[in-house]
């Protein structure tokens, strides 16, 4: 996935997948730690999706969160 700064391509990221307009992260493990939260956000912010779903299938069952990647209030 191309990372744009100020219109112009800086980087790339790669990301699990992209399913209607929703970045999907899939994880294989115990449960969610605070970086798999703070990836999944930096992802979507770098990407300008504005959802996001953590998977975790690691666990007992699927572990679902789902994020939102909402503009920051200035005032």
């Amino acid at each position: 996935m191309p990372v744009y700064y100020k219109g112009k391509q800086i980087d790339t990221r790669r990301v699990d997948f992209v399913v209607e307009d929703c970045l999907v992260e899939i994880k294989a493990k115990r449960g969610f730690a605070p970086e798999d939260y703070i990836q999944t956000l930096s992802h979507l912010k770098a990407s300008g999706y504005r959802l996001g779903l953590l998977v975790n299938l690691g666990s007992k069952g699927a572990e679902f969160k789902r994020l939102v990647n909402s503009p920051e209030v200035k005032e």
